[in-house]
This record gives structure tokens, sequence and C-alpha cells, in this order.
């Protein structure tokens, strides 16, 4: 959604009322593929209109940016195709790879490394990158191992032809620090999953706590995290959005929301079995409780070029 339309609507945008009565209906009565296919439709439309209006303002860089968890990095490989689609060749910086030596983060009062402030960035090297590829074409581009937690000594040529896009993607992508010297020539996207789950007119879950599901999900089979180490790792996660990264969203020419209506139907299938073998806690029991209220889904029904691949992870 433009920004201009974002203003007017200010934050209906950010409390949408998915309806799940609704939608476990439809899949009572077989209609589960039209379900998925409208869910999905709902976002890639927007990414379409997203690029149409890019490109009307002949931008040659989007800068990328949302929260944890909100479909970053599928929705820049989901951009990259669908430019490529329309001829147009494009080239993705993602920030994590300019994340800092472990010893050249800043640490906190309790002792430990900020992991979500925009100075766990080489912010230099990321202005000097962009400058490279947009003035010269090519630049060497650091590559970071997120299993080692270090930069790799290695760096990777990227190049971009004079008519390329070039997608920067990131949780600071917003950020005045990371885009100052680029204001001017970059189309800025925010996005985030913005819709509330309702059932029986009372809200269930917030985007958020869909959005938190996501992360938890994906920590638990990537990273070896238990439930409860993900749900302690969030609050972190959040301090960090509501200080880094929200500031910033107001200045952007597109809101994406990366709801998809029906995801909590598949977390009701492969994610309330971890909940039920963790601890109980007061956030568990919330969640356990709205996703009895959905029906199950199958990932074999999910579309193989959906972003909730992000987070269910084949």
């Amino acid at each position: 959604m433009k920004r201009k339309d974002y203003v007017v609507l200010n934050s209906s945008l950010l409390h949408q009322k998915v309806n799940l009565n609704q939608l476990n209906q439809m899949v009572d009565e077989g209609k589960a593929p039209q379900l998925i296919s409208e869910c999905e439709s709902f976002y890639y439309n927007q990414v379409d209109e997203l690029i149409d209006d890019m490109l009307s303002q002949g931008k040659r860089i989007l800068f990328l940016a949302g929260p944890s968890s909100a479909g970053k990095t599928t929705s820049a490989k989901l951009i990259s195709q669908k430019l490529g689609q329309r001829g147009i060749t494009s080239q993705t910086l993602s920030l994590d790879d300019f994340l800092l030596p472990h010893n050249r983060r800043v640490v906190l009062s309790n002792g430990k490394v900020d992991y979500e402030s925009v100075f766990a960035l080489d912010i230099p090297l990321i202005d000097n990158v962009i400058d490279e590829l947009i003035y010269h074409g090519k630049a060497q581009s650091p590559v970071f191992d997120m299993q080692l937690n270090e930069r790799k000594s290695t760096f990777e040529t990227k190049t971009l032809g004079k008519k390329d896009v070039l997608i920067v993607e990131g949780l600071h992508a917003l950020n005045p620090l990371v885009i100052a010297e680029h204001n001017d020539v970059g189309y800025k996207v925010y996005l985030c999953p913005y819709d509330d789950l309702y059932f029986s007119g009372k809200r269930i879950l917030t985007a958020q706590e869909i959005r938190m599901m996501r992360r938890c999900f994906r920590d638990c089979q990537t990273r070896a995290y238990t439930v409860e180490q993900s749900f302690e790792s969030w609050q972190m996660v959040r301090k960090g959005e509501k200080q880094n990264i929200k500031p910033f969203k107001l200045n952007s020419d597109y809101f994406l929301n990366t709801s998809i209506k029906y995801e909590v139907m598949l977390y009701n299938t492969y994610f309330k079995p971890m909940l039920l073998e963790a601890p109980p806690t007061k956030q568990s029991t919330l969640l356990i409780a709205a996703l009895d209220k959905c029906a199950s889904l199958d990932k074999s029904l999910v579309p193989e070029n959906s972003l909730l691949w992000e987070f269910l992870i084949k």
C-alpha cells in the first residue's frame, strides 16, 4: 500500500481483522486450495504494485526493511524474480553480510552483545559498496557466516548494469545512517504482517504474535533453540525493533503487508505439538488455545514459491 494511502487509513492498516470462522469453513468445505490461492495472490499483487510504483519513479535502488520474521529475504527474491520477468536485471545486498565482527559490536549494560542495533553493521562499508555498484558497476561485497558468527575472509564480486536495480534488504535498510547518501534515488519499502486473527468476533492472535510464531518455529528447526529460548530471545528482538526499526517506517514509499492468512492453520499442525511438549507458560497457553480453534493444513498444500517456506523450512 502506498504511503499516501497508509496515512489516510492510519491504524486501520495495522489492525486488519481476519475472520477465522470463514477460513475454517472454507477448509471444512474442501476449498483449501482456493483459500491458499487467494491468500498468496494478496501478497503477490502487492509486490507487482510496488514494482510498478518504483519503476514509474525511475528509481534504481530499492531499500527493503522490516522487523524479524516479516519475510524480507523471500520478498527480496520475489521482487528480483518479478523484475526479471519484465526484462530488468537486479542485484541484492543483504545487510546481514555487513555485520561487524563479534568483538567490534556494542555491548549492553547487562554484558550481552547488542545484535539489534544499526551499529552492529559496518556502515561505511555498506555505503562504499552501494557507491561502487551504482557509479562503477562493480564491487567487492562481504559475506557473513551466521553459523560461525564471523565475516568470511573472501569477498564476493557483485556487478550492476547501468539500467539494473539494486535491492538492499535488512532490518535497518530504512535507517538514515544506512541510506542517507542514497535517499533521493532510493525507493523505500517497509514490510510486516499486519493482520490480527479473530474468532467469533473476538481477537485471539495479534499480527505480532503470529510473527513471533514464525520466528519461534524457524528457530526451533534451524538454530536448535527450545521454545523457551526462542520466547526469551523474542523479548530482546521486540525491544530492538521499537528502538531501531519502527521510528523510520513512516519514511517508506510503500507498505507491504506480508500476512498470509492461512498460515495459522499450518502452525496448528506443526508448531502446536512443540508448544505442548514445552514447559507451560502464559505465552504458550495463549498460543495453544488460539491454535486449537484453527483448522489444520498440511505443508504439501503450500505453493513452492510461498513466503511461508522462509519459516516452515522444507
